[in-house]
């Protein structure tokens, strides 16, 4: 696990605990339903920030035009190997 991700995991896991105390105490001083539409909120808004930061290491770079146009001849440059990945775009129409 990368060092970022255990960072966000600790940092989740201490601010649960910290909620659990301090919503038990805020909670008793507020009606039933207030309680449940500010507590539901702040749940849903954290599960959201949480799920949005652990998805944001997701983007690719991407490569300088020389190297792509020099990876699509398929061809490995005398004296090494090359290994090619090739990912279809999710806009390209598959064959039926």
């Amino acid at each position: 696990m990368r060092p970022n991700n255990i960072k966000w995991f600790v940092l989740t896991g201490i601010a649960a605990f910290f909620g659990v105390i301090f919503g038990m105490t805020g909670a008793q001083s507020l009606s039933g339903g207030a309680a449940v539409v500010i507590f539901g909120g702040l749940f849903v808004a954290a599960t959201a920030f949480v799920i949005w930061s652990l998805s944001g290491n997701r983007v690719g770079k991407t490569a300088p035009p020389a190297v792509i146009a020099d990876a699509r001849t398929l061809r490995p440059a005398a004296g090494s190997a090359r290994i090619y990945v090739v990912r279809r775009a999710s806009w390209v129409a598959w064959p039926v």
